[in-house]
């Protein structure tokens, strides 16, 4: 359960897992706090239930609303090393999909993510990610209608290989931060 302050009382969401871990139902209610913070009426807003089908290599996950018709279809889709190469979400009754694509390099860490939507050939949005010898990340660019939008370089100390600094640069507000990690 999680709960949120406002005024006169609580948002709250409960949430029901499988033996498997997975979210199963999500609930959504308004609780009404009396001065010494008991509940004294609860009420449901919304719930939101999951059903999954698992098959070799993935999933297909199916979310019902609260009239518990399907609105939500998710796929997501690995290799036989169990590395993610492809989530998709459809949006059932407005008919559009998002799709991530997960690219990886020759030592099997993640080397591009590009998110297309509606089978679209050029991504909306794509991030590149480059590592050192010891497979930290170095950098992290950001892309979005293949315009360059975001750089995060991640630099180490070079005698204890721990976070010495980061610099991220944002191209379209001519911005940058520097961030330096000492004594610690």
């Amino acid at each position: 359960m999680h709960r949120k302050t406002e005024a006169g009382g609580v948002t709250a969401f409960h949430y029901e897992y499988d033996s498997l871990n997975r979210l199963i139902y999500l609930e959504h209610r308004r609780e009404i706090l009396d001065s010494l913070g008991v509940i004294t009426q609860s009420v449901l807003v919304n719930h939101e239930s999951m059903k999954y089908v698992s098959y070799d290599g993935g999933f297909r996950k199916i979310t019902y609303n609260s009239y518990n018709l399907p609105y939500l279809e998710e796929t997501e889709t690995k290799d036989k090393d169990g590395s993610i190469l492809e989530q998709t979400q459809r949006m059932l009754m407005a008919s559009s999909e998002y799709k991530k694509k997960y690219f990886y390099n020759e030592k099997g860490l993640l080397a591009r993510i590009s998110m297309h939507y509606n089978a679209t050939e050029i991504p909306y949005e794509e991030w590149l990610f480059k590592y050192d010898a010891y497979g930290n990340v170095m950098e992290k660019h950001l892309f979005k209608n293949e315009k360059f939008i975001r750089d995060l370089q991640i630099i180490y100390d070079t005698k204890t290989q721990l976070l010495g600094s980061t610099i991220q640069r944002e191209e379209n507000a001519n911005y940058m931060m520097i961030l330096r990690f000492q004594n610690y």
